[in-house]
């Protein structure tokens, strides 16, 4: 395992910098994560994180929307920004050698935007486009809807807005959504590259030094519990989503629940994959996933699938369920065996290992890191910690956590019969 060198500061503001040193690497990338994301959307106006994440780059300080854009080409920079639930982000990618130049430029956006009323028609066409082309996607639609239902409020807040509340967001909602939530207090910025550490301190301390703001808003979260629910789609194709309740990111569970959603569906030897798509043929596509936030979890499980196959994926699935919830016995395909079990760590180590040497991949770790934990794991702890994970601790957290009560979402032409 590559020796890990993370560094961090807290400024004055309230700006934490978190700093990943890859000496290998020639390359630096950064993660702004500003507390200004969907959560925060205004009563009526979802999608006003969405368009201040496009309209924050129409311009900055000297640079008109163009000559911004022609400035990050110029210095051969991958930009891009989006809207989460919690942070609105602002990512770069860049030779670490132009790192000093385009600081500046990040400092520009974030304190000195324009917002151009002439470009903010373009803007929300632009979202606009993006939120139809989702609701002409089934699978889209499908993880818009089973992130309504199945995540507490605000996560389950399309992130992305509505096509509902879109035409309500004035540029003053955007303008106003900046001024409140586009601060320090609560802002991470996650680097990771050939960097010396001293030298983005003091970089970052001098550009942003006059940034200010209110403290740092809590989100509070509310969910009404599991449901099913059915969109009605004229196709020949059934698209099928399940949530279970699982553990949040920081909690010491988590890794057990991430080998559960590993073995279950994590790749082409996984339970799902092996019995529903490969001795079944039931479906063309099926996976699992751990999906946690501040205070939630859940794993996630999908397949599309044929409409007259789709009741019978479905049972087959639940089969799937309930055997790997039941007490350990390889020979009886009960629980989860050795063997699955270490073929689902070495999946999770050789990405682990690959990650590492990705710059954009570690910025935007440290900085989930810091955002969920208050520090940021090493490699080796991740490690140490996967190891631990056994039959018997996999076991003991079904029973905690079982699989019942799941959010289930279809998309098709006719609604399931979900198995009790």
């Amino acid at each position: 395992m590559i020796e890990q060198r993370i560094q961090t500061h807290r400024y004055e503001n309230g700006l934490v910098l978190v700093v990943e040193t890859l000496p290998e690497t020639r390359a630096v990338a950064c993660e702004f994560l500003i507390p200004a994301g969907s959560a925060f959307d205004p009563p009526g106006r979802n999608g006003t994180a969405n368009l201040l994440s496009d309209m924050i780059v129409r311009g900055a300080g000297a640079y008109d929307a163009r000559q911004l854009a022609d400035r990050f080409d110029f210095l051969g920079v991958q930009f891009g920004t989006h809207a989460g639930t919690a942070h609105m982000w602002l990512s770069f990618a860049t030779l670490s050698d132009r790192l000093m130049d385009v600081l500046p430029l990040c400092a520009d956006v974030i304190l000195r935007p324009h917002f151009p009323e002439k470009d903010f028609a373009a803007g929300k066409e632009s979202v606009a486009q993006s939120l139809r082309a989702i609701e002409e996607d089934p699978l889209e639609k499908l993880t818009v809807e089973l992130r309504r239902h199945a995540l507490p409020e605000p996560w389950s807040k399309p992130s992305e807005g509505t096509l509902e509340d879109l035409p309500r967001i004035t540029l003053d909602d955007v303008r106003e959504h900046y001024r409140r939530h586009v601060r320090p207090a609560g802002t991470i910025v996650g680097v990771a590259g050939r960097i010396e550490f001293e030298r983005i301190r003091d970089a970052l301390g001098e550009l942003l030094a006059g940034w200010s703001g209110p403290p740092e808003e809590r989100i509070r979260a509310r969910w009404d519990g599991p449901r099913v629910v059915h969109l009605p789609h004229a196709s020949h194709q059934t698209h099928i989503a399940v949530a279970f309740e699982a553990v949040p990111y920081a909690d010491p569970q988590h890794y057990d629940a991430w080998m559960v959603a590993s073995v279950l569906g994590g790749g082409s030897s996984s339970r799902l994959f092996t019995e529903v798509r490969e001795r079944r043929g039931l479906c063309y596509s099926v996976y699992a996933s751990l999906v946690c936030g501040k205070g939630f979890g859940r794993i996630v499980v999908y397949t599309g699938t044929t409409a007259d196959r789709a009741q019978e994926t479905l049972d087959v699935m639940w089969a799937e369920f309930r055997r790997l919830g039941e007490p350990p016995d390889p020979a009886a395909g009960r629980g989860v065996s050795e063997h699955e079990l270490r073929r689902s760590k070495a999946r999770v180590k050789s990405a682990m290992i690959m990650q590492q040497e990705l710059a954009g991949a570690r910025a935007s770790a440290i900085a989930r890191d810091w955002s969920h934990l208050g520090r940021v794991r090493t490699a080796d702890e991740i490690r140490r910690a996967v190891d631990a994970v056994s039959a018997e601790s996999i076991h003991h957290y079904i029973r905690q956590h079982p699989f019942a009560n799941p959010t289930v979402v279809t998309i098709g032409p006719e609604p399931l019969e979900v198995p009790r």
